[in-house]
C-alpha cells in the first residue's frame, strides 16, 4: 500500500518509497536517511549523543524493516524533517517512564512489530522524534510542522482503522523547550523522573486523558489541521475501547456472581474455553490412559476418605481437595480436546495465567469444592 501524501510543492514519504523513487539528493541508502535524521535531531536538540554509531544501526534497522514506523518530510530533495515513534514491549515501556530507557537502547528486539500485530491488539506508543530543520520552522505559520503533524496522525488514524492496532497509552522524552511544549499541547503530563538526565522531561498519558485533553482545547487541533483526522481516530478508538469495556464489565460481573460468599481475595478471575469439543473418546496413547487411571484412582481414594471419616482435619481437607481436583483434571483432560485459558488477578498484586490441565486443576480447586470444616 502506498502511504505518500502530496502536499503542494513538498512530499510527505516512507523512507522505503524515498529510496524507491529516487527522489533524494545524494542519499541511496537506508543508512545515509537515518544520518541525515540523526544530524536534523543534533542541529535541532544540540545533542552530541545522537551521532552515536550505535543509535544510527539500530535506527537504520528500525526504518529499513518497519517502514511504517516513520515519516520523512522531503522538500526539493532534501530531508528537512521526519517523525520517528515506536511501540514498546512492556518492560521497555515502563523502564521509559522511569527514565531509564534511552533511544540508543531502542532495537528491533524491545519493540513491538506493528507491521504484522494481531487484529486488536493494544500497544504502547514510545514517540521517540519528530523534528524539523531550524529555517523551516516558521516559515508561513510552521507550514512544514502541520504537514509532517499531519501525516503522523494519519498514521495512526490508519492503525486503528484497517489493522486494529490501538495506543492506549503514549509516553515520550523531551529535552529542548520545543519538545516539552509539544508534549503539553498534545495532552501528555510530566512525570516525575528520577532518573532523567540534564534538561530531560518524561511526559505520560493514557488514551482517555489525553482524549479529555484534545477535546477540550479542539480549536488548537482545527489550527494544525488535523481536527478532521483527530475526530475519525477518536471515532476508532471509542468504539473498539467501548466494546472492550463492556466485554470486561460482563466478566467481571459474571466473576463477582461466581465469587459471591468466597474469601479467596480474588477480585477478578475470566476464564475462556478456546475450541472446546466434546468428543468423548479415550486416546489411543498409553499416557492418556495411564492419567485416566491415576485420575480414578485419585478419585476413589478420595471419595474413600470423605465418607469413611467424616469429621476431616483442616490438613486431610486441603489434601482431599487437592487429590479431587488433580482426578477430575487429569480425566477431563484425557477426554475433552481443546484448551482452557485462564486469566487470575489475587488482590491486584499477582496475576496468574494458566493454560490447558493445570487451567482446568485451578477452576476445580477453587470454586467446586464446599468450605473448609471450622477447628
Amino acid at each position: 500500500m502506498n502511504f505518500s501524501k502530496k502536499y503542494k510543492d513538498n512530499y510527505i514519504f516512507t523512507c522505503k518509497e524515498a529510496l524507491e523513487k529516487k527522489i533524494l539528493k545524494n542519499i541511496s541508502s537506508m543508512d545515509e536517511i537515518a544520518s541525515k535524521c540523526l544530524d536534523i535531531c543534533r542541529k535541532t536538540m544540540g545533542s552530541e549523543s545522537l551521532k552515536d554509531t550505535v543509535t544510527k544501526k539500530n535506527r537504520v534497522n528500525i526504518m529499513k524493516d518497519y517502514p511504517k514506523n516513520s515519516r520523512l518530510l522531503i522538500l526539493n530533495g532534501e530531508i528537512i524533517g521526519f517523525w520517528f515513534l515506536v511501540s514498546l514491549k512492556e518492560k521497555q515501556f515502563e523502564l521509559a517512564k522511569e527514565g531509564k530507557f534511552h533511544e540508543k537502547a531502542i532495537t528491533k528486539k524491545n519493540i513491538v512489530d506493528l507491521n504484522n500485530e494481531p487484529i486488536g491488539e493494544e500497544c504502547k506508543g514510545y514517540f521517540v522524534d519528530i523534528a524539523i530543520l531550524k529555517q523551516y520552522q516558521a516559515i508561513e505559520g510552521s507550514k512544514y510542522f502541520k504537514l509532517l503533524l499531519k501525516s503522523f496522525v494519519e498514521q495512526i488514524e490508519i492503525y486503528a482503522r484497517k489493522e486494529k492496532i490501538f495506543f492506549t497509552e503514549w509516553c515520550a522524552v523531551a529535552s529542548t523547550e520545543q519538545g516539552k511544549k509539544f508534549c503539553k499541547r498534545f495532552g501528555l503530563d510530566e512525570i516525575d523522573c528520577e532518573y532523567c538526565v540534564e534538561n530531560e522531561k518524561v511526559y505520560y498519558a493514557k488514551y482517555e486523558d489525553i482524549k479529555t485533553y484534545l477535546d477540550n482545547n479542539i480549536g488548537k487541533l482545527k489550527i494544525l489541521g488535523v481536527e478532521k483526522i483527530y475526530l475519525r481516530l477518536t471515532t476508532q478508538y471509542d468504539n473498539y475501547l467501548g466494546k472492550a469495556l463492556e466485554e470486561k464489565e460482563k466478566l467481571v460481573l459474571a466473576s463477582k456472581t461466581i465469587l459471591e460468599n468466597k474469601q479467596y481475595g480474588i477480585f477478578n478471575f475470566v476464564f475462556n474455553f478456546n475450541n472446546m469439543k466434546n468428543n468423548w473418546k479415550i486416546g489411543s496413547s498409553n499416557l492418556t490412559r495411564t492419567q485416566i487411571v491415576i485420575g480414578l484412582v485419585f478419585g476413589i481414594v478420595t471419595g474413600y476418605l470423605i465418607f469413611s471419616y467424616p469429621n476431616l482435619t483442616g490438613m486431610q481437607y486441603f489434601f482431599c481437595r487437592v487429590f479431587l481436583s488433580l482426578g477430575i483434571t487429569l480425566i477431563g483432560s484425557a477426554f475433552l480436546e481443546g484448551t482452557v485459558k485462564i486469566n487470575w488477578t489475587i488482590k491486584r498484586m499477582l496475576s496468574v495465567k494458566a493454560f490447558g490441565w493445570l487451567a482446568i486443576f485451578i477452576l476445580l480447586y477453587y470454586f467446586n469444592p464446599p468450605a473448609a470444616p471450622m477447628p
